[in-house]
């Protein structure tokens, strides 16, 4: 348990939550300025982020690496 409440602490301490917040709305800001047609949606919340891919491109997500 303490292992826990020490974890929190530095969490809220070092602001860790509202910097994945930002650096989350800076990474989709990014994926939406590439404008690319392979690219159907872009979403996330802090971190976990997603880029739903164009079913009739046919791309793996080797390609998409490669051009991101």
């Amino acid at each position: 348990m303490a292992i826990v409440q020490a974890s929190l602490e530095v969490m809220r301490d070092e602001g860790l939550v509202q910097n994945a917040f930002e650096r989350g709305e800076q990474l989709r800001a990014g994926f939406r300025g590439i404008n690319s047609a392979l690219v159907r949606d872009v979403r996330g919340r802090g971190l976990l982020n997603a880029l739903e891919v164009r079913s009739d491109c046919h791309v793996t997500g080797h390609d998409l690496a490669n051009f991101l």
